[in-house]
């Protein structure tokens, strides 16, 4: 699985207005996440069109908010990319 593919996706659903897509993509990623597998390295580009990284809680607050109600949230565990 590409976490960053599937971030992708998830957030293309929600622009798209299709919370049960978006749900199960971010239960797809959350479960990724719980086993171990890495998080999306995603970045934003700011205001002088520097990317910045975007911090993996941020992205886990994001996917708990989409997940079905059926799945438990997923937890942060190790370093942030914002800690380097």
């Amino acid at each position: 699985m590409d976490p960053n593919e599937t971030f992708q996706l998830m957030l293309e659903a929600i622009a798209r207005g299709d919370r049960n897509e978006a749900g199960e993509l971010a239960n797809v990623l959350a479960e990724w996440m719980q086993r171990g597998g890495f998080a999306p390295a995603l970045s934003l580009t700011d205001r002088f069109n520097q990317p910045q990284p975007v911090d993996r809680e941020l992205i886990v607050a994001l996917v708990n908010t989409f997940r079905l109600p059926e799945h438990q949230p997923v937890r942060v565990s190790g370093p942030s990319p914002l800690d380097d």
